[in-house]
């Protein structure tokens, strides 16, 4: 619930930038704080502090201390190509589509998520080892 509660707000605040920055000449930057307020509220409320969480009970035992660094590796090197890359995808294509990428692209991340990652909640992590072998088994 939290994932997909703070991926969605993640994505529309990613919408409220692009509109903030649609009309490059004239910005509203009380439009803009809003969404970057929201965005950070997304962002802390779901995958800031769930990320490993949900790798280390969804992954089986053997691997998941692997899939723990895995993960971790991954989240870095993302968030280095993302420092890398927001601020000349800006001066390419501007502020606006800018934002619109990367909002669709947390829609992906929303759908992902909600098709994906499972529940797990009041669950211990014997059962979600059981729930992943009858997965794979199927």
């Amino acid at each position: 619930v939290l994932l997909i509660g703070g991926t969605t707000c993640m994505a529309l605040s990613l919408c409220g930038l692009a509109g903030a920055f649609a009309d490059e000449a004239h910005p509203s930057p009380g439009l803009a704080l809003a969404s970057l307020l929201v965005f950070i509220l997304g962002w802390d409320i779901s995958w800031a502090g769930l990320m490993l969480a949900v790798v280390a009970e969804v992954l089986p035992q053997r691997v998941r201390g692997t899939g723990t660094g895995l993960a971790y590796a991954l989240y870095w090197l993302l968030s280095f190509v993302t420092a890398q890359f927001l601020e000349s995808a800006i001066h390419a294509l501007g502020s606006a589509p800018t934002f619109s990428a990367i909002g669709g692209m947390c829609g992906i991340v929303l759908l992902w998520t909600w098709r994906c990652v499972p529940e797990t909640a009041n669950r211990s992590l014997e059962e979600m080892e059981e729930t992943s072998h009858a997965v794979r088994r199927e």
